[in-house]
């Protein structure tokens, strides 16, 4: 989030730095995935592609009549790509059938910003945190009633759902790696300054954090045991995602920079200049592909095995600090208090979730 953008200087967030990690005690179950591994190349220049897509859009109204419209501060979408949970700084949580951007729920219970949205693997369960300190579980089975609730936690910058939704990790202001689950909590030490990023990879088996000096850190969510550490860059890291079906992380950071690394081998394996916009997010495609955002107002397409930006989705006026990919459909939020859902063709390679059959969306 680019705090000096002018487009967007009638509000200023706060910022969020560190966190810390503690499982819970009822959690939910869910789903499963894989993993294994991508060749590395080196990077080449970037090249400018053309757009070809033209996005579905949702603007965000005030709850009441003559407020501000909200700013987008995250956004999630569910594995099938049919509930969309956005956050805003009026300090709700919208719910949207995800195919027609239809608002179906408004979900109070935060006394702060919203910094990050997670949906279970099973979509039957969504977490939300931020500066309040406040961690939520919303339940779908109970028409989006709260499930758990644990209080007096620092801020919290970002939560993620483990592939099987048996743990929850949630990095924050403290110098801790939080991690929630069945059999309690657990912390961490963190090994990143000021940790921003995190992501488990497909198989629930490697949870990797990155933060504000450049480091990626790979450890065990199991055990909590170190795995790896690999320096990237000297700048500001904001967020990291894993490419399906490998053993490389990306990583996106306010330097202008993508950079891939294998976690495997433990080397940075390519890394690809986008200067001079900050980057503030980033979202897996496929194994090749990802899309990455920030304070230009510019989502790109990213080729990681090539280099190459393969594709620019212009539309957005004030900077994007959200992004989700599910089932094809890439998602994005920003400053502008909008929401965009664009329809994306994935690779061969790429495996989309299976949309659930039958039913449509309770609500």
């Amino acid at each position: 989030m680019d705090m000096n953008d002018p487009k967007i200087s009638r509000r200023r967030l706060m910022q969020v730095a560190f966190s810390s990690a503690v499982p819970l005690g009822g959690m939910w179950r869910g789903a499963n995935a894989q993993q294994p591994q991508v060749a590395s190349r080196p990077s080449a220049r970037l090249g400018r592609a053309e757009q070809t897509h033209t996005p579905l859009v949702v603007t965000l109204e005030p709850l009441e009549p003559g407020r501000d419209r909200p700013v987008v501060t995250a956004l999630a979408s569910d594995p099938q790509g049919q509930w969309l949970a956005v956050a805003a700084d009026d300090l709700t949580i919208r719910l949207f059938d995800c195919d027609g951007l239809v608002q179906r729920r408004v979900l109070p219970g935060h006394r702060d910003l919203i910094r990050s949205l997670a949906f279970r693997g099973d979509s039957r369960g969504l977490a939300s945190a931020g500066n309040d300190g406040r961690l939520i579980l919303w339940d779908r089975d109970r028409d989006w009633a709260i499930a758990d609730q644990i209080d007096e936690l620092p801020a919290l910058y970002r939560v993620r759902f483990s592939p099987d939704g048996a743990q929850l990790a949630a990095i924050g202001f403290h110098s801790q790696l939080m991690m929630f689950g069945a059999a309690g909590q657990v912390r961490v030490e963190s090994r990143c300054k000021d940790p921003r990023g995190l992501a488990y990879d497909e198989a629930g088996r490697r949870l990797a954090v990155v933060g504000k000096g450049g480091k990626l850190w790979v450890l065990d969510p199991r055990s909590g045991e170190s795995l790896n550490e690999i320096d990237l860059t000297t700048s500001r890291v904001r967020d990291l995602a894993f490419l399906p079906e490998t053993t490389c992380v990306v990583v996106v950071g306010e330097d202008g920079t993508v950079s891939v690394a294998d976690i495997e081998t433990g080397q940075q394996v390519r890394r690809i200049d986008l200067l001079p916009c900050k980057l503030f997010v980033i979202a897996a495609i496929d194994r090749d592909r990802v899309a990455v955002a920030g304070s230009d107002n510019q989502i790109r397409i990213v080729n990681c095995q090539s280099g190459q930006v393969v594709e620019h989705l212009d539309g957005h006026q004030g900077s994007i600090n959200s992004l989700a990919w599910a089932a094809g459909v890439l998602i994005s939020g920003g400053f502008d208090t909008t929401v965009r859902r664009w329809q994306l063709t994935a690779g061969q390679s790429q495996r989309v979730a299976e949309r659930e059959q039958g039913d449509p969306p309770s609500r």
